[in-house]
């Protein structure tokens, strides 16, 4: 079972890190069912800890990650965890870290040592190490994971241009709800300059971006009743029910209905 905890960034990474989250793990008799990552836009850092029995087996004693966009969802392997650090990153901050354009990113998860081979050992001495001390409190282990992010962006990653910003807020507002050149249109941007921005700086074209936001809001908003997906569609701007079910499908692998089944057993 999974226990999660949200934790202020430190304001040393601000400029880098949007929010940081906290899972702790708790041993249950049954095996744990993969758990099912949903499509999200946002890049993160993510360092999982490993229970000791987890590592008598081949397993390291932590996983670090540098995880891009997702554009669908990802099902992934929570046995033998301890607890899992999650540092959200701002937009821009994932192309200054990984010193390429964030589309190259989508979809896939580096590891720092491959990453950044020539300084991963100073890297792991000054400010992973620490994070990985299972006796520091969570608010030690986070301030050390944003020490490794500021020395490896060496100075505040350049901002992420204005017009970009502008679209994301209009997009996280619509709840995913209007369209592409709606956006464009509304922070003065052509579809083709709004397209170049959203694939430097998040990683995804704008329209996959609105179809996530979209999706996470009807899953926000998804109770454990049985859902009248005819009326979702609806209070959600899909043409229909046929219409959500199809994103769903496209973006999480399954139907809304399943889905919700999922969340419920999964609590």
């Amino acid at each position: 079972m999974r226990q999660r905890a949200t934790h202020a960034p430190p304001a040393s990474a601000g400029h880098l890190v949007e929010s940081v989250s906290l899972d702790r793990f708790v041993p249950v008799a049954r095996r744990p069912a993969p758990w099912r990552v949903i499509p999200d836009a946002s890049a993160h850092l993510i360092v999982h800890l490993y229970e000791p029995a987890a590592r008598i087996v081949g397993r390291a004693a932590y996983r670090c990650r540098l995880v891009g966009p997702r554009s669908v969802y990802a099902d992934v392997d929570q046995r033998g965890r301890s607890r899992t650090l999650v540092l959200t990153l701002r937009p821009g901050a994932l192309a200054a870290l990984a010193g390429m354009p964030a589309d190259e990113l989508a979809d896939h998860a580096l590891d720092p040592r491959d990453l950044w081979p020539a300084e991963y050992d100073e890297l792991l001495e000054e400010a992973l190490a620490p994070a990985l001390d299972p006796a520091l409190d969570p608010a030690a282990q986070i301030r050390a994971l944003a020490a490794l992010l500021r020395r490896r962006a060496r100075a505040a990653a350049p901002p992420a241009p204005a017009a970009l910003l502008a679209a994301l807020g209009v997009a996280r507002r619509c709840a995913g709800r209007c369209t592409v050149d709606a956006v464009a249109a509304h922070v003065g941007v052509s579809g083709r300059h709004l397209r170049a921005l959203f694939l430097r700086h998040v990683g995804l074209p704008p329209k996959r971006v609105l179809r996530i936001a979209r999706v996470r809001e009807v899953i926000a908003r998804m109770s454990g009743a049985n859902g009248d997906w005819a009326r979702r569609a609806a209070d959600h701007g899909y043409f229909d029910q046929a219409h959500l079910i199809h994103d769903f499908e496209a973006l999480l692998g399954e139907s809304p209905e399943r889905f919700r089944e999922r969340c419920v057993r999964e609590g």
